[in-house]
C-alpha cells in the first residue's frame, strides 16, 4: 500500500534501466543472427565452388579442366576429315589404281565450270575406288593384264541410275572389251547402295580413275 505522503508510483518516471538492458539484449541477438546468416551464405557459396574447381579423380591437376576451344576444334577436324581419294590397298589382287580426278561438273543451263573449279566428293570417290578393288576378280590374270579407265557419272538430280559406270575405249589398254563391260557392271552393282546424301555444289559430276590389272 503506497504511503499517503508519497506520490503514486508513475511507470513513466521509472528509470530506463530495464528498457535499455532489453534493447541491448535484442541488439546482440540480432547481430548474432546476422553473423550466423552470413556464415551460412558463405558456406553455401564456397563449398560448391570448391567442389567444381577441384581436380577430378585420375586427372592431372596441372592441366586445365576445360580444353581450349582451338584444340578441340583441331582434334575434331582431324577426326572428321574426309577419306583421301587415294586408291585403297589392293593387296595381292594384282590391281593398282591411279589418283581419282574430276573430269567435269555440270548444272542445268549453258554455264560451264572448269574441272579445276569443281568441288570434290570424298565419300563417293572412296566408295568408287573401293568398289573397283572389291571387284578386281572381274579381270583374271589369264587375260594378260592391262588398264581400264572407269568413269563414274554421278547425277544428283536424276531419279534413276544415279551412278552410271563407263569404260571409255580410249582410256583402256585391256584387249577384251567384254571384260571391260563386265567389270563396269560389277562396279556399278557394288555402288548401288551408295548414299548420295553428301555435300555437293553441282547437279552432275564425272569422276575418273584408271585401274591397272597385272597379267601372267
Amino acid at each position: 500500500m503506497p504511503h499517503p505522503l508519497l506520490p503514486p508510483d508513475d511507470p513513466k518516471r521509472r528509470p530506463p534501466t530495464d528498457i535499455a538492458a532489453l534493447a541491448a539484449s535484442v541488439d546482440r541477438v540480432g547481430k548474432i543472427q546476422l553473423i550466423i546468416v552470413g556464415l551460412l551464405t558463405l558456406a553455401l557459396v564456397a563449398i560448391p565452388l570448391y567442389l567444381w574447381r577441384r581436380p577430378r579423380a585420375g586427372e592431372d591437376s596441372s592441366e586445365p579442366l576445360v580444353r581450349p576451344v582451338a584444340a578441340v576444334s583441331a582434334t575434331s577436324a582431324d577426326t572428321a576429315a574426309p577419306p583421301s581419294s587415294a586408291a585403297p590397298d589392293a593387296g595381292t589382287s594384282g590391281l593398282s589404281l591411279s589418283e581419282m580426278s574430276v573430269l567435269s561438273c555440270h548444272d542445268r543451263g549453258t554455264k560451264k565450270t572448269a574441272p579445276s573449279e569443281c568441288d570434290r566428293l570424298p565419300a563417293i570417290e572412296s566408295a568408287f575406288a573401293a568398289a573397283i578393288v572389291k571387284r578386281a576378280e572381274c579381270v583374271p590374270q589369264s587375260a594378260g593384264g592391262g588398264t581400264i579407265q572407269y568413269v563414274a557419272d554421278v547425277g544428283f538430280a536424276r531419279t534413276r541410275n544415279k551412278i552410271a559406270i563407263l569404260t571409255p575405249r580410249d582410256g583402256r589398254t585391256l584387249k577384251s572389251a567384254k571384260l571391260a563391260s563386265t567389270c563396269a557392271a560389277a562396279v556399278k552393282k557394288e555402288l548401288a547402295s551408295t548414299s548420295l546424301d553428301v555435300p555437293h555444289g553441282h547437279e552432275r559430276y564425272k569422276l575418273a580413275v584408271t585401274a591397272s590389272y597385272a597379267g601372267r
